[in-house]
Parts: structure tokens; sequence; C-alpha cells
């Protein structure tokens, strides 16, 4: 196994799928360990490269590429869902409006105004994972 990566953009990487040649789907075939199965269910490659045309190949079933593509689909939405950091900044926007009702409560003109820049940017990320969410 190699630890070689080469770098792109997703929004301008490419894919091609296309059935398998004779010898890749043998190839498959002995590498699962089912060297009669060779006329069964067609074999597939999916290519997935960047725009230099460096990538990976995958070879297997229709069903094996795309619980591939579903487990990676999953895995990037889970760890790039914007809800977690807008409920966080929508929380801290609500601690800092009780902080600022306490200010006002005590006529702090310092604490206020630096409540108030607070509130600008915290306004200013509750706007960036909105956007990010609706992206």
């Amino acid at each position: 196994m190699s630890n070689h990566i080469e770098h792109g953009h997703a929004r301008g990487a490419l894919y091609t799928l296309r059935q398998a040649d004779i010898h890749e789907a043998g190839d498959y075939h002995e590498q699962q360990h089912r060297p009669d199965e060779r006329t069964c269910a067609p074999v597939f490659v999916l290519d997935l490269t960047n725009e230099s045309g460096d990538g990976l190949s995958l070879t297997g079933s229709r069903r094996e590429l795309v619980e591939y593509l579903e487990l990676v689909t999953t895995h990037v939405k889970r760890e790039t869902d914007p809800l977690p950091a807008l409920d966080r900044a929508l929380a801290q926007l609500a601690a800092l409006r009780a902080q600022r009702a306490a200010a006002l409560l005590t006529a702090d003109e310092t604490a206020l105004d630096h409540l108030d820049d607070q509130r600008a940017r915290l306004l200013e990320d509750v706007a960036a994972a909105a956007e990010a969410v609706n992206d």
C-alpha cells in the first residue's frame, strides 16, 4: 500500500465510470477469491481524479461502488455539518444578550461598549454559520 497523495480541488475534480474489461474483471474476481464468478454480475471501474488526471481507480460491483460513495458522502456531511457552529453562535448570542441586560441595569457604559463590540462580531459569526447551513 502506498501513502502517496495527489492534491486537487473538489470543484475541478473529475470522475468516470465504465464497465471493467475482461482482464480487470478477472483480476477483481481473483482478488475476491472468486475466480469462478467471472461471468456473474458486471464489474465496474470508477476513476476519481484531480485536474491533472492523477487519482484513484476503484474496481468493484455496482453495490460496492455505491456503498463506498454513500460512506464517503455520509462522512463528509457529518464532519462538515454547519448546524453545530450555528447552534453555538446562537447560544453565545443569547448569553451575550443576558450580559448586556445586566450591564444596562447597572448603567455600566464600559461593559456595554465591550458587549456591543462582541455582539457585532458574534452576529457576523451567526451570519456566516447561517450561510453555511443554507449552502
